[in-house]
């Protein structure tokens, strides 16, 4: 508590005769609790903003970082095509380089509408609804088929800021996984057991799952939890986010 008044209570016409010094101790108890209630809520929101604050700074760095690398990539590719002008070759990069510039702006629009989604979330949605909405997003932007499985209680265990993170992590998940290159079909499994919360995004790409988690890893971490990546036999490749504290 800070010493700030908060209100007033207000007692008069006690039943029974005059007011007590007990009476006095009880309502300065219950004065008190309706301070620190009060206090807590107060704090709570003040550490909420705070949070979204940093997670759009964080979200900014890794749009700059992404974009900047593929955009880099894109120049030397040009570069390499205008040496080979005339030869068949050279129409091949030049629209391969066309289609990297439309990825990119894409995955800058998508990441704008998530801060954007993520604001305007009501407290009486539903995170499943929300978590659908995002894949199918995706899935329709890339033309893929893309699965959906949930289990436990999601909507009733899973507070609003822990939601905000799953949802930021399930778009920048199916993000890296529907731009494989090569990926036909992805499946995405949000789960809460006695651990916590999961997030599961499994491709079928024949590549080599070489991605940066670096951003997923830390928004886990704020949560008590973790970020992993592996090959699936047979291939493909699952990336896992699972967190303790679902609040």
């Amino acid at each position: 508590m800070t010493g700030q008044p908060f209100g007033n209570l207000y007692l008069t016409d006690k039943r029974g005769g005059p007011f007590t010094e007990d009476d006095e101790s009880i309502v300065s108890s219950l004065a008190l609790a309706a301070g620190l209630a009060i206090d807590k809520a107060r704090i709570h929101d003040r550490l909420r903003q705070l949070t979204l604050s940093e997670e759009r700074e964080r979200i900014a760095r890794d749009l700059h970082d992404t974009t900047i690398r593929r955009l880099f990539a894109v120049g030397l590719s040009l570069q390499a095509a205008r040496r080979i002008l005339g030869q068949p070759e050279a129409g091949e990069r030049v629209q391969a380089a066309i289609d990297e510039l439309d990825g990119t702006i894409r995955q800058i629009r998508s990441t704008v509408f998530a801060v954007a989604r993520s604001d305007r979330r009501l407290a009486s949605g539903s995170l499943r609804a929300e978590v659908l909405h995002v894949v199918e997003e995706l899935a329709e932007e890339r033309g893929l088929d893309v699965r959906v499985d949930f289990e436990g209680p999601i909507d009733d265990a899973v507070g609003r800021h822990a939601a905000e993170h799953l949802i930021m992590s399930v778009r920048q998940a199916v993000i890296i996984a529907v731009h494989r290159e090569g990926v036909r079909s992805v499946e995405v499994d949000v789960r809460v057991d006695d651990n916590g919360l999961v997030l599961e995004v499994v491709d079928d790409a024949p590549s080599l799952p070489v991605v940066d988690v670096a951003s997923l890893a830390e928004r886990a971490r704020l949560l008590g939890g973790d970020s992993s990546v592996e090959a699936v036999d047979g291939g493909g490749m699952r990336l896992r986010w699972r967190v303790a504290r679902l609040q």
